[in-house]
C-alpha cells in the first residue's frame, strides 16, 4: 500500500506593504503565489515605522492602523491570513520591539489571534 503523507507547508511573509494598500508589492504577488500552489500564509502587514507628524493624512492612517491591529486574523484570499501588528507610533526611534509593550503586542498578535485556523 502506497500512503501519500501530505506535510503542510506553511509560510509567513513580513511586508513592507499592508494586504489592502491599493500599490501592490512583491509581497502580495508572492503570497497569491504560494497560496495557488497549496501553501498556507500568514502576512503580516507593514509595521509603520514612519513617525507620524500632526497632520489630517497621519492621524487617518493611525485611524486604520488601529482598527485594522485590533482585528484577529482573518483570511482575506483562500489559505492567505492577514495580521496587522499594533505598534507605539511616538516612541523616540519608531523601532518595533524594542519595549517589553511592543513584545508582548506582536506576541499575543501572532501566536492567539484566531491562529487555530491556521494551526500555528
Amino acid at each position: 500500500m502506497d500512503v501519500k503523507i501530505k506535510k503542510a507547508r506553511d509560510v509567513l511573509i513580513l511586508s513592507t506593504a499592508d494586504w489592502d494598500n491599493p500599490s501592490w508589492t512583491n509581497k502580495q504577488h508572492m503570497a497569491v503565489q504560494f497560496a495557488q500552489h497549496g501553501w498556507r500564509v500568514l502576512y503580516v502587514d507593514s509595521l509603520g515605522l514612519r513617525r507620524p507628524v500632526l497632520k489630517k493624512k497621519d492621524f487617518l492612517r493611525i485611524g486604520k492602523r488601529l482598527i485594522n491591529g485590533l482585528k484577529e486574523a482573518h483570511e482575506v484570499r483562500s489559505s492567505i491570513w492577514r495580521i496587522s501588528p499594533l505598534v507605539l507610533p511616538f516612541q523616540k526611534h519608531a523601532q518595533p520591539l524594542d519595549s517589553e509593550m511592543d513584545i508582548a503586542l506582536a506576541y499575543d498578535e501572532i501566536k492567539y489571534k484566531n491562529a487555530s485556523d491556521m494551526d500555528i
